[in-house]
């Protein structure tokens, strides 16, 4: 996807560009490395842990932030 929108953003002022591709990186983050910490997480104590809710609090705000 984001080879499709690459001109997009280069065409972008350069604060602009750098504040969207930051929140691309914090969006993806979250959802893929955060993602995988909480399903580890998960398998440890079948999310019935403070620590799972809070890497799952953590992975939403990443996602819902970024935007």
């Amino acid at each position: 996807m984001g080879l499709l929108y690459w001109q997009f953003v280069w065409a972008l002022p350069k604060p602009t560009r750098n504040r969207f591709i930051l929140a691309a990186a914090i969006y993806v983050g979250g959802a893929l490395v955060i993602e995988v910490i909480s399903a580890n997480q998960y398998a440890v104590d079948e999310g019935r842990s403070l620590l799972y809710s809070a890497i799952g609090t953590t992975e939403e705000f990443c996602e819902m932030g970024s935007g």
